[in-house]
């Protein structure tokens, strides 16, 4: 099924039915797609407070100025700061968790799916052969060169196709933790009008579909959708 790993391997494990999803690609379709219903997208803006009054939101002071929303969602991860200096300590903790990732060049067709052996190794459509992947309790987005080294040394050992291929891009994101490694996807304690979509971790892309549908259908409609998990609260130090 792939040729080019390297021989003698006692076993593996074949999984079908698992893809992977191109990130920026799909923040840029669901973009089209919701302003094709009239939404609007202010990008490079941050928000750096909240005015509050009886458990709701009045207004957003932002770095373009102030808006009055009728609702608000915060959906931006481990920075989410500006909701927790209002809301604290009501507000779960939330820190990020970095990750880095480093690319070879445009390449022949070398894989047909991904694979992991110490590390996962992916080939893209145009070509280049992606591998890392690491949980490091940080707020830098500076790649560490003997990380990359270290990527790039098991995935030359998996696939010996690989032995003289560089891998000059490396780079690095920050994942969003909660200290029990599950998502927050609620309604602030305290507020009327104020939901949080935080603590993804590393299923953010791949649950921001399921997390925007039960939101939105909890803001529109006024009542927490059935399909909602039930389990009790967390308790949270």
């Amino acid at each position: 099924m792939e040729p080019n790993l390297k021989p003698g391997f006692g076993a593996g494990l074949h999984c079908p039915s698992e893809a992977h999803v191109h990130p920026v690609k799909a923040a840029l379709s669901f973009v089209r797609a919701a302003r094709r219903t009239g939404a609007s997208i202010a990008a490079g803006i941050a928000a750096n407070s909240i005015a509050h009054e009886g458990g709701r939101i009045l207004s957003v002071e932002t770095t373009a100025g102030r808006i009055e929303p009728r609702f608000v969602v915060s959906a931006t991860g481990w920075t989410a700061e500006w909701v927790a200096r209002t809301t604290a300590p009501r507000f779960p903790p939330c820190g990020p968790v970095s990750g880095q990732l480093i690319a070879s060049g445009p390449l022949p067709p070398l894989l047909k799916g991904s694979v992991v052996g110490k590390f996962i190794v992916l080939q893209l459509p145009s070509g280049e052969i992606v591998t890392g992947g690491n949980l490091l309790e940080s707020e830098s987005t500076t790649p560490d060169p003997i990380l990359s080294a270290r990527f790039a040394e098991a995935a030359r050992e998996l696939i010996p196709k690989l032995h003289d291929v560089a891998f000059p891009r490396a780079w690095c994101g920050r994942r969003p933790a909660t200290l029990d490694g599950l998502p927050i996807i609620d309604r602030a304690p305290g507020f009327e009008n104020l939901f949080l979509a935080a603590g993804h971790y590393r299923n953010g892309v791949l649950l921001a579909p399921a997390t925007g549908k039960l939101l939105s259908e909890w803001i529109l409609s006024g009542t927490q959708p059935e399909s909602w998990p039930r389990s009790p609260p967390v308790a949270r130090s």
